[in-house]
């Protein structure tokens, strides 16, 4: 996967909706606030817990909603790249390398 095949770019009601769902939690991806086209870093998103904290404050998506309006806000998602393959790419893999050592011991 390319950096930029996961990360997106989402308006807050499809985050919301993508939340209910189950497509974007805290162990699949790291999402960052988006205001105003300005990405804040000061901003930490709790995705599972639905709230957004910032040193010490907590911050609902609701309160963000009413304090800057749904057209200012942003989900910049960034989605974790596995760290092992899925289980018939391995296959494929491992199938290669015992033909190529198969190959060799003749």
């Amino acid at each position: 996967m390319d950096a930029d095949n996961n990360v997106k770019i989402l308006g807050i009601h499809e985050f919301q909706n993508g939340i209910k769902k189950g497509i974007y939690t805290d162990a699949k991806g790291k999402a960052r606030l988006i205001i105003n086209d300005s990405t804040y870093n000061t901003y930490s998103v709790h995705i599972d817990r639905r709230i957004v904290s910032s040193s010490g404050s907590i911050i609902s998506f609701r309160g963000l909603l009413k304090e800057y309006g749904a057209e200012s806000i942003k989900i910049e998602y960034t989605e974790y790249i596995p760290k092992f393959p899925k289980l018939d790419e391995y296959i494929v893999y491992r199938r290669k390398k015992d033909e190529k050592r198969n190959n060799l011991n003749k």
